[in-house]
């Protein structure tokens, strides 16, 4: 796969709190991911203590800026790829909507907005 393909980064694990064991995951644009700057981490620890199962132990991703929802707890797998995540949770939930955007427009529209620049485009 050349790198130009590559675009996105997928974050997976199984949430055993979930109802029906569904799994969660994100995606984010693999350049956002990268980015020095914007401090995309896997943690294994919180405040100097090793994460608790409340926490996501055994790691789990911070993105800071975004949404605790998309901060996958329980990590298991980390995926680079052309396309982005087609979790469900990724699609229709933990999402930050303008103000102007109600669930008609959002449905009318055919996705699903966001305001990151990090997710990977719908």
């Amino acid at each position: 796969m050349c790198a130009q393909e590559v675009s996105c980064m997928y974050y997976h694990s199984v949430d055993h709190a979930i109802a029906a064991n569904l799994s969660t995951g994100t995606s984010l644009l693999l350049h956002y991911a990268l980015d020095n700057a914007n401090d995309v981490l896997v943690a294994y620890k919180q405040n100097h203590r090793w994460l608790t199962p409340d926490h996501g132990f055994p790691v789990r991703i911070i993105i800071p800026g975004f949404i605790g929802g998309r901060m996958v707890k329980f990590l298991e797998e980390i995926t680079v790829t052309a396309v982005e995540s087609n979790n469900f949770y990724h699609y229709h939930d933990n999402r930050v909507m303008p103000p102007h955007v109600d669930e008609e427009l959002a449905k009318k529209e055919g996705k699903l907005a966001s305001l990151s620049s990090g997710y990977c485009q719908l």
